[in-house]
């Protein structure tokens, strides 16, 4: 629950604005955090995870939110724009043509989940050179009695760029 009300606080997208999940699995961020979204869109490369991430949605009368079974390279900057976006890669972290996406989508924040501390610092390097910058950082312990640990970051625009 502690990673949920970070990532959902760090994310609070307001009612004009929409939220893309990055990696969202069965859709437990993007259900969570998109709930005062006007849209909301969840994009997984798993189908079977975007099957569950429908049902879940329904089962949670949740009607602002749709599901792509989808690779993130083939997100397109225009088709997939959001004002906020969730990103939750596995342990590789995002690929190249991926960071390059957000950063041109130019969303007014990232919100980014990390379990690989070494891809997120690579990731992180790449965004920030987009313009971004870290204004809120936590770490939580999702993994007790291992080494490993979830990070998770809220990237905003250095220099916000004009929607008018």
């Amino acid at each position: 629950p502690r990673m949920l009300e970070i990532v959902k606080d760090y994310a609070c997208p307001r009612r004009d604005e929409t939220l893309l999940d990055i990696g969202c699995g069965v859709g437990f961020l993007t259900i969570v955090s998109g709930e005062e979204a006007s849209k909301t869109r969840g994009i997984e490369m798993n189908a079977e995870s975007i099957r569950w991430a429908q049902i879940n949605a329904l089962k949670n009368g949740v009607l602002n939110t749709d599901f792509i079974a989808m690779p993130s390279s083939s997100l397109h900057p225009a088709r997939h724009r959001a004002d906020v976006l969730i990103a939750d890669p596995p342990r590789a972290g995002l690929d190249r043509r991926t960071r390059r996406t957000i950063i041109a989508m130019a969303p007014r924040r990232i919100v980014y989940t990390s379990c690989n501390p070494a891809t997120f610092s690579r990731d992180a390097k790449e965004i920030a050179s987009g313009g971004y910058r870290i204004d809120r950082l936590s770490l939580v312990d999702m993994f007790p009695c291992t080494h490993h640990i979830e990070l998770i970051a809220r990237f905003t625009r250095s220099n916000p760029v004009s929607t008018q």
